[in-house]
């Protein structure tokens, strides 16, 4: 079976001369071809190689987005390696845990976070490569830089090489170690902060089997470029801004500065037609959309309602005039893009109705980095808001033990997934494992229902759960939601309080949407937002309100 690298290196073959990574600096761009990137990942590769590193070694890396954080990844890959790419957010002590938990024997990382790697390291046997000591000022090969301590990191302790220096190293014989489908490619971390840290186990059949699930819902090519803004050690980004482009001979197009100014100006200029991202950066762009709408006059406001109502029909029917009435906004994506994905966490429901009145589909995903990323997605034109759509290709899911909380109510229960993207298991953590892997089923943990057309609506977190006195279950998350359909609540907390026997209610902390508030001239908020909680509640089974 080929791995990861072998469908990269057929990408390369084909077309050597076009770009496989770009980063998008303020003073400029930084490209590299398929040729290139491929030569960077070997020479990384040959060196581990010609220093000993056994298969299955593993190699962590610890920088932002940048192509050479691509090209340890796939140089440790096409080495035999496991790749193991860790927070930039975590502090020394947390990446010492995880170097331990791992046996990381090499760690990879840039300048910015060369201090806190080489107090991870230290005491231990792990050794660093550097990937940007040597940079001239278009960022590629020349002088060196200095490290925070002011000290050229080639004269630091710690230090064993840069990624300049092997990149001058040629190995024209380099042939990619063969590795069999059940061996591990990457390991993801999900827990590091805490006392007992979770290794996700991804095999090369896994990443090849979350490449085919998505390639059968999406059309992705040579002409295609997928932005990635989250950080590569995110499952969401491994797998949109990585895996996908770079098996399908696309482009893949990172931000060295991440603000909405840059992500708007990479939108527009480097012609993208994918974006896969969490829901946060979807609330930005709308927030600027309907902020812009609120500062023009009665006139505009009408007839930007008439125009969405006029479009929410005429979607309805099969057609969609939105790209015609709101060409602006189409153009603050691009006029490129096909694909609008978002998953990671909930997307607000009056957000994705919101963009639909607008003629843009945003479909929401569903996945865990224990799926290999993507599990469930809408599809495009045929939006279920809400929803997380129906299974990908090859991934089956069910729902254990499905009960109502009321008449009329979905049976909801746990949510189950099987398939070639579900993890190997969780490294060196056979109890851990075998809590959630269960005769070939993936256990998520997370609760959800079917609607009669198979698309999966998820409704909360199972430990999240509240068991009322009547026996009921009540999940906070599907209240909440409900709920901040409200414009004057901006968050919501729910929760259940025992009183005597049979009389427990739920409660939920508010907090008010000042904003809408203002806007609005509401002068008596809090009767205007009891008005609407007791609107609201009038539409939920009794033991689903708040009091």
């Amino acid at each position: 079976m080929p791995t990861f690298y072998d469908r990269f290196v057929e990408c390369a073959e084909r077309r050597p001369n076009n770009i496989a990574v770009e980063i998008q600096n303020p003073d400029g761009l930084e490209s590299y071809s398929y040729a290139e990137v491929r030569r960077m990942a070997e020479s990384f590769g040959g060196w581990l190689l010609a220093n000993g590193m056994p298969p299955g070694e593993r190699i962590a890396i610890l920088a932002d987005n940048h192509p050479r954080w691509v090209a340890a990844y796939l140089g440790t890959i096409a080495a035999g390696g496991t790749a193991v790419p860790l927070d930039t957010a975590y502090h020394a002590d947390q990446i010492a845990k995880l170097l331990r938990d791992s046996g990381t024997s090499l760690l990879v990382c840039d300048a910015k976070h060369w201090e806190i790697a080489r107090e991870a390291v230290a005491g231990s046997e792990v050794q660093i490569v550097l990937t940007d000591s040597a940079l001239r000022p278009d960022r590629r090969a020349g002088a060196p830089v200095s490290t925070h301590s002011g000290r050229s990191p080639e004269h630091t302790s710690g230090l064993l090489t840069t990624l300049d220096a092997l990149f001058n190293q040629q190995y024209p014989n380099f042939s990619p170690v063969p590795r069999a489908p059940d061996d591990i490619a990457s390991l993801l971390y999900t827990s590091g902060t805490t006392a007992d840290p979770k290794g996700v186990m991804l095999t090369h059949a896994n990443l090849l089997g979350e490449a085919d699930a998505v390639f059968a819902w999406a059309h992705l090519g040579p002409e295609d470029a997928i932005l990635g803004v989250l950080p590569l050690f995110h499952v969401l980004s491994q797998m949109a801004n990585l895996l996908l482009p770079l098996v399908a001979g696309a482009r893949a197009v990172f931000l060295s500065t991440l603000n909405t100014t840059e992500l708007l100006k990479a939108l527009r200029d480097r012609r993208v037609t994918a974006f896969a991202v969490v829901p946060q950066f979807f609330y930005l762009i709308h927030d600027r959309i309907f902020k812009d709408v609120v500062q023009k006059g009665a006139l505009v406001r009408s007839a930007f309602r008439l125009m969405r109502s006029v479009t929410v029909f005429s979607r309805s029917v099969g057609l969609n005039p939105g790209r015609l009435f709101f060409g602006k906004v189409h153009a603050l994506f691009g006029t490129q893009m096909r694909y609008l994905v978002t998953g990671g966490s909930r997307f607000d429901p009056q957000i994705a109705r919101d963009f639909y009145s607008l003629g843009i589909d945003v479909l929401q995903a569903y996945g865990l980095t224990e799926t290999s990323g993507g599990a469930f997605v809408n599809v495009e034109n045929e939006v279920v808001i809400g929803s997380v759509g129906k299974p990908l290709k090859g991934v089956e899911a069910k729902i254990l033990d499905p009960q109502s909380a009321g008449y009329e109510e979905p049976a909801t229960g746990e949510i189950l997934i099987r398939g070639q993207i579900v993890m190997k298991g969780y490294w060196n953590r056979p109890a851990a494992t075998a809590e959630v892997l269960k005769a070939g089923w993936l256990y998520t943990g997370d609760l959800g229902y079917f609607d009669a057309d198979g698309n999966l609506f998820i409704t909360g977190r199972k430990k999240d759960v509240i068991i009322l006195s009547n026996g009921k279950n009540v999940y906070p998350e599907e209240i909440e939601a409900h709920y901040l359909q409200s414009r004057f609540i901006k968050e919501i907390c729910v929760m259940g309080m025992e009183g005597t026997a049979g009389t427990d209610k739920l409660y939920a902390v508010i907090v008010p949407n000042f904003e809408v508030l203002r806007q609005r001239k509401v002068v008596n908020a809090k009767e205007v937002i009891r008005f609407d909680v007791e609107s609201l509640s009038a539409k939920l089974a009794s033991t689903k309100r708040i009091s």
